[in-house]
């Protein structure tokens, strides 16, 4: 478990003329290994499944599982709900990948199931570029807010709720235009 990270290291390192092949079913090492080279974009990454097929397993490919793409297939489909589900994953994956790669200080909680997003998007909200001007513009920050209590809040999923196709779309515009401001800022960037 200590050597994952390393492994990484090593492979960026000394490999980076290969094509290197990293298969794992651990799902927190597959996303710990995707969030550290997604933004490399030599690497791709995908997801096998199991299927029965008259008796037989059948392996699936699952390609490009980031969740906004993911979403945006959905709601292509008219399936709203998973789409808002998606979407409200990668609001969630993108403030708390924001936050640790910055090393920015948020509040702790020692049952993990009592960590908000709340907690994350605060922090996010609150930064500051070097110039002393505000990381997130107002429009982002009223965008995302704009969603938070339907489309983004995970208890609004099991409850029927009447999810209009126009906020969905108006949801994934949204967090990927946070991802967009959030994803090539770093620690040295801030404040």
């Amino acid at each position: 478990m200590s050597n994952r990270l390393p492994l990484l290291d090593i492979l960026e390192k000394n490999f980076s003329d290969w094509q290197v092949m990293l298969a794992t079913f651990d799902k927190v090492w597959f996303d710990m290994a995707w969030q550290r080279v997604k933004d490399l974009k030599t690497w791709e990454q995908g997801e096998l499944y199991c299927s029965r097929d008259n008796q037989c397993d059948v392996p699936i490919y699952k390609g490009n599982t980031e969740y906004l793409n993911v979403a945006k297939k959905h709601l292509d489909t008219g399936d709203l709900r998973a789409a808002a589900i998606y979407i409200r994953a990668a609001y969630e994956r993108e403030i708390k990948s924001f936050c640790n790669n910055c090393n920015l200080t948020v509040r702790y909680c020692e049952n993990p199931k009592d960590q908000k997003a709340e907690d994350f998007w605060k922090v996010v909200k609150a930064q500051k570029r070097r110039d002393g001007s505000d990381l997130l513009n107002a429009k982002v920050i009223t965008d995302v807010e704009s969603f938070r209590s339907t489309i983004l809040n995970q208890l609004s999923h099991t409850a029927p709720v009447n999810l209009v196709r126009s906020e969905v779309e108006k949801a994934h515009a949204a967090i990927t235009t946070l991802r967009d401001t959030l994803q090539p800022v770093k620690k040295r960037d801030l404040q």
